[in-house]
């Protein structure tokens, strides 16, 4: 490389101005330490989904306006009898304690009933709607209602009532409804309720079995806020704690559990990384090269990593709590480049500028094919996997620029202290046969078993739960049902109108294909004005020649039980008049807007479409419902297909940036080495860690998810590395420690992802086990496969 004789004459102007070079380095590193602390560090799952596939994108978009996704849903248990007996007394004494305490900015309303505008006159509302709501279905049910008979009986169960405690409370409700219609009214509602296991006691929302209360708590702190949800989550704890008497306890489940988790696991990952790594790379120093100028090679992961963040931050608003985590593995990849001129430059022997020169090519031309592989990653759609390859293009650079500027005057020659190792290569060609047949085993069995890896779309499976977060989830799902665990459908119109349209003909397909209770639409509170207009006149052709004759049983009946003559006129108003449509503005007003706000989506700003969610069950057959009822003009949406779509990104990005990879390191290494023989020996190590990687992701179950792959596309570069470094030592017949160089430089690799594989956070873990592994195949590959095929001067 035409740059190697520029080191050398950089060197030599260098050697007298050292003092200046070291204050400038120390500078350079005050410069980068500020920037690092300036960094803005987040926990961001936006960063991990690829913003240039539009539906992809829309898709995760939808899921982020999920009914309840911004709220905290707070479950209040008794544990037994005793204590359920003051369980709605608690519940309220709880929601008052956290709307009005020192924690009022966490959490700006907390609901745990109905609000006070729907009282009583709620229901009479409802009952007095219920010609925009007649469907064939209700008034087949009310029919039965109608008979002599059954009339007698309602009115003196409405008698028995007007009668007890309750009596004068119930008068207009009996008035307006005498035979009991609002069962059937209720029930064509409630497929609008989002939570069906809630029912009403003391004004308080509780369980079936009253042994659970519910409280819906509403926070500006956003769910991918990690430090405001450790506030968020540190206040209710302790207010909580206060508040709640012996025998009940209260649990939040929200997506800040999510977000306070692995922000935590995130935080203790970092350090125990940086820590676990630079002990190792310490030890592998002490053990391998015994000496202490090797020290100062330590100090080039330091400057990479900061050169990497510091490069991210200006890129990107926000930098990625994962992407600084991949840090430990810089550590490990950067300090090959300053081991390779560490071992050189301390042979001495023909003067320091000759062998910087000598060893700076294959540094160099290693480090051109691992920027080369993870430069692919800049074009990948996900703005974490950009912000890794910058991190490492950045931070190898620096390393770079350490190795080969800086360290060299620090270094002096002396003997080195080598820890005894065997002859590599001749251990390899003397057993030529045997290797090459283990390396084709190995080829045989990735082909084997690379066809069973499987990509992991699933983004909950990057991050961290706990058995904690798990159990509060299952308690939420059995007591108030999952309706965080179905698919949404959404249908858009340019007015609000158009939207209920679509929705209503939606529902209709759904409500006649699924099992009853399976769906939640806005459809049976809210139908459009053209479908409550059909309803009106369904009512009233129901009515007209059944009213009559209703009316006259319903005198008499009631004149015998003592009813007044004008005891029903509301009644025969309902079924006789006409009434008014019902509006998103009525409902408001009669204290339902909650029933529907999660359902109905306002533009988001002018010239946007209204939209309204369905909550469906996450299954096939509800996406061809969907299809069918909407002619393909929904969308369907679940945490389920959305991983499947997002698996098949993954693996059409892996095969892209896998070829782009080996296409860009291949021309590198063509125009270097000039030989399409060469280049497929500097490639050997690989094709062994690839090899490797598939044989054992495939026999043990793992899959490729966001981040290793990014860890694949670094087995190659670190391969190329180790091929180049290896193939320059067999050709040109020199020994700068080239083979103890590789050894040390595979163990400190080794070093920074074994930290990895330490890590609680998946995401974290995933990588430093895929490369791993990878490294398993990579190291022997350099050192005994390569040899092996290559024919040395040693034959």
């Amino acid at each position: 490389m035409t740059s190697t004789p520029i080191l050398a004459r950089l060197y030599r102007v260098l050697e007298p101005r050292r003092t200046l070079l070291f204050i400038a380095t120390l500078g350079l590193f005050l410069l980068l330490g500020a920037g690092m602390l300036r960094m803005r560090v987040s926990e961001n799952i936006m960063a991990m989904l690829p913003d240039q596939a539009e539906s992809l994108f829309a898709d995760f978009e939808l899921l982020h306006r999920a009914p309840f996704l911004h709220k905290a849903l707070v479950t209040v248990s008794a544990k037994d009898d005793t204590a359920a007996s003051g369980l709605t007394t608690a519940a309220r004494n709880l929601a008052e304690a956290l709307a009005t305490s020192q924690a009022h900015d966490l959490f700006t309303r907390v609901e745990y009933g109905p609000p006070a505008e729907a009282g009583p006159g709620t229901l009479t509302a409802i009952l007095a709607n219920q010609p925009n709501y007649a469907t064939p279905e209700s008034l087949r049910a009310l029919e039965t209602k109608l008979a002599p008979e059954a009339v007698r009986e309602s009115l003196r169960a409405d008698w028995a009532l007007m009668n007890g405690p309750e009596g004068w409370a119930m008068k207009d409700l009996v008035r307006l409804d005498p035979l009991n219609f609002r069962a059937t009214a209720l029930k064509g509602i409630a497929a609008a309720n989002l939570l069906p296991g809630i029912r009403l006691r003391d004004g308080v929302f509780v369980s079936g079995d009253g042994r659970h209360a519910l409280l819906v708590a509403e926070t500006p702190i956003d769910i991918t806020d990690s430090s405001g949800s450790e506030r968020l989550l540190r206040a209710f704890e302790t207010i909580a704690a206060n508040v709640l008497p012996e025998g009940i306890t209260a649990n939040v489940v929200s997506g800040h559990l999510y977000a306070q988790a692995n922000a935590t696991a995130i935080k203790a990952d970092m350090r125990l990384i940086m820590i676990v790594s630079c002990v190792a790379l310490l030890a592998i120093f002490l053990l391998f090269l015994r000496s202490l100028q090797a020290g100062w090679v330590l100090l080039i992961p330091l400057g990479a990593l900061c050169a990497g963040g510091v490069a991210v931050s200006l890129a990107f608003s926000d930098v990625s709590g994962i992407t600084l985590g991949f840090g430990g593995v810089l550590l490990g990849i950067s300090v090959d480049y300053g081991l390779h001129a560490f071992i050189a430059l301390k042979q001495g022997g023909e003067g320091q500028a000759t062998l910087l020169a000598r060893v700076a090519r294959p540094v160099l031309l290693g480090a051109a094919t691992t920027m080369a592989a993870f430069g692919v990653l800049l074009l990948s759609d996900l703005p974490a996997q950009r912000q890794l390859a910058v991190f490492s293009i950045a931070g190898l650079a620096m390393a770079l620029l350490l190795s080969l500027v800086v360290l060299p005057h620090l270094i002096s020659p002396s003997p080195l202290k080598r820890f005894p190792l065997p002859d590599f290569t001749r251990l390899a060609q003397g057993r030529r046969p045997l290797i090459v047949a283990l390396g084709l085993c190995l080829l045989a069995l990735a082909g084997w078993q690379g066809r069973a890896i499987h990509f992991d779309g699933n983004l909950r499976a990057l991050g961290l739960t706990s058995k904690a977060i798990d159990a509060a989830e299952i308690q939420v799902r059995e007591t108030w049902g999952d309706v965080r665990g179905k698919a949404m459908v959404l249908v858009q119109g340019d007015s609000l109108e158009q939207a209920l349209e679509a929705n209503d003909r939606l529902y209709a397909g759904l409500r006649d294909g699924l099992p009853s209770g399976e769906v939640v639409s806005l459809a049976a509170l809210l139908p459009s004005e053209s479908t409550q207009a059909a309803s009106r006149e369904r009512w009233n052709a129901f009515w007209e020649d059944r009213a009559p004759a209703l009316l006259k049983v319903l005198h008499e009946e009631g004149r015998a039980l003592g009813f007044s003559k004008q005891a029903f006129e509301p009644f025969r108003n309902l079924i006789t008049q006409d009434v008014a449509p019902l509006s998103a503005e009525g409902l408001h007003a009669l204290g339902l807007e909650r029933m529907y706000e999660g359902l109905l989506l306002p533009p988001q700003d002018t010239g946007k479409p209204w939209g309204v969610l369905t909550l469906a069950p996450d299954t096939a057959e509800a996406a061809r419902l969907t299809a069918e009822a909407s002619q393909d003009q929904a969308r369907f949406v679940s945490q389920s297909r959305f991983g499947r779509d997002l698996g098949q990104a993954l693996r059409d990005d892996f095969v892209r940036f896998l070829l782009l990879a080996c296409l860009s390191v291949s021309l590198i290494l063509l125009l270097a080495l000039r030989s399409p023989r060469r280049v497929l020996l500097a490639m050997t190590p690989v094709f062994a860690g690839v090899a490797g990687l598939l044989t054992v992701m495939g026999l043990g179950g793992m899959s490729f998810n966001l981040y290793n792959m990014a860890a694949a596309i670094l087995v190659i570069g670190l391969g190329v590395d180790y091929g180049v470094f290896m193939l320059e030592r067999l050709e040109r017949r020199t020994d700068l420690g080239t083979e103890h160089a590789v050894l040390l430089s595979g163990l400190t690799t080794l070093a920074g992802f074994g930290s990895l594989a330490l890590a609680s956070h998946p995401a974290l873990n995933s990588i430093g086990l895929t490369v791993l592994v990878g490294m398993a195949g990579t190291l022997p590959g350099a050192l005994l496969l390569l040899p092996a095929l290559a024919r040395s001067q040693h034959d």
